[in-house]
């Protein structure tokens, strides 16, 4: 399941609500049903979306199960209205899904979401489910027309150059960002990793203020190439970068702050930052890199990207304690709204970190079980 914040947009009509899936998940979807609701009767900037896959063909899982998720998924996010979008085949749902799309939209009534519309997309045409009776909707359907082009949708256009969206051809590409390194990059961070490890070693009589200066250089390293992201410079880690962060972000207040980083052109750029350090942490190292990917994706509306996000962090460190309440709190439906960056985070003194932390034997630990 997908899951995705509200975005700054206005959904004008149907064609509108189409065209603009794509762009709130990051890829455009295939075989699934998308959710857009909202926690007021009408559409506002509280708005949550949710995707989950529809069974193929001939196999024993139901539609319905899947309907069974999105209506708890719409109970625990407290949504009034909703829309629902069908991206399926007329042959693959009974009767084109009708039935399937009647059931699901007594269910949402009854838990207290109103369907306010529901469609059917079929790779670059769609179809009203609500408007049949009328007739608009019959025959060959509409064609999707991409945002910019004649006849698109200019506002949604414009959104998505200022944003940054492209949406990518399909989840499986988008997963693609996210994969790993070649095992001969991993072997350049694990050394890296053994060289910073060793050089903390000689500082064993100051290991308070070996570790203050770690998090410090963890910060300062972040806040340069941040700063290289927003001009729009291309980041390119090295093994020794790579090194700093994977170990400063072992210190829960390192990570805190770097979870901060979230607006704008450094927020952009700070999903390329974690992209690229979860990419090439070796596991197990990578939870915390993934997690800060994940939260700040979750912040700037990433769709699926958190959920992959969060899969590798709970894949690199299944007992990573952030990682499962993000998890927890992401599949729950809560409006990242209300779990922004903590207005303390951005005025820290830095001198008021505190001293050391367990980072030492976790950092440890992980490197010692890659060279074993």
């Amino acid at each position: 399941m997908t899951t995705a914040p509200r975005q700054t947009l206005r959904i004008r009509s149907q064609a509108d609500l189409v065209t603009v899936i794509p762009y709130l998940l990051g890829f455009h979807p295939e075989l699934c049903v998308v959710l857009i609701g909202s926690r007021g009767r009408h559409s506002d900037h509280r708005s949550f979306v949710a995707r989950i896959d529809l069974p193929e063909p001939g196999s024993t899982r139901s539609a319905e199960s899947a309907g069974t998720v999105l209506v708890e998924t719409a109970i625990r996010a407290k949504l009034r209205t909703a829309a629902l979008v069908v991206y399926a085949g007329a042959e693959v749902l009974a009767d084109g899904g009708r039935p399937f799309v009647r059931q699901l939209t007594d269910r949402l009534t009854a838990a207290g979401t109103e369907v306010q519309e529901a469609i059917r997309v079929d790779g670059e045409r769609w179809w009203g489910y609500l408007c049949a009776p009328r007739g608009c909707c019959a025959g060959s359907g509409h064609s999707i027309v991409p945002p910019g082009e004649p006849g698109g949708s200019a506002l949604i256009a414009a959104q998505a150059v200022a944003e940054g969206w492209v949406p990518l051809r399909s989840r499986a590409v988008l997963a693609e960002t996210l994969r790993p390194v070649s095992e001969i990059v991993f072997a350049a961070v694990d050394q890296a990793l053994a060289e910073l490890m060793e050089r903390f070693a000689r500082q064993s009589d100051d290991a308070v203020g070996a570790w203050r200066r770690l998090r410090l250089g963890t910060l300062a390293l972040v806040e340069e190439l941040l700063g290289k992201g927003e001009a729009g410079e291309h980041l390119a880690l090295t093994p020794a970068q790579a090194a700093l962060l994977l170990t400063g972000l072992q210190d829960r207040r390192t990570r805190d702050l770097c979870m901060g980083w979230t607006a704008g052109a450094r927020g952009r750029a700070a999903v390329e930052l974690w992209t690229q350090l979860v990419r090439m942490a070796p596991p197990p190292l990578g939870a915390a890199a993934a997690t800060v990917l994940a939260y700040v994706a979750w912040q700037r509306g990433g769709g699926a990207l958190v959920t992959l996000a969060i899969e590798r962090a709970l894949a690199h460190d299944p007992q990573d304690r952030l990682a499962r309440l993000l998890a927890d709190v992401v599949f729950g439906g809560v409006d990242p709204a209300d779990c922004t960056p903590a207005d303390w985070l951005a005025g820290l003194d830095r001198d008021e970190l505190p001293g050391v932390t367990d980072a030492e034997a976790a950092v440890g630990a992980a490197v010692g079980a890659r060279c074993a």
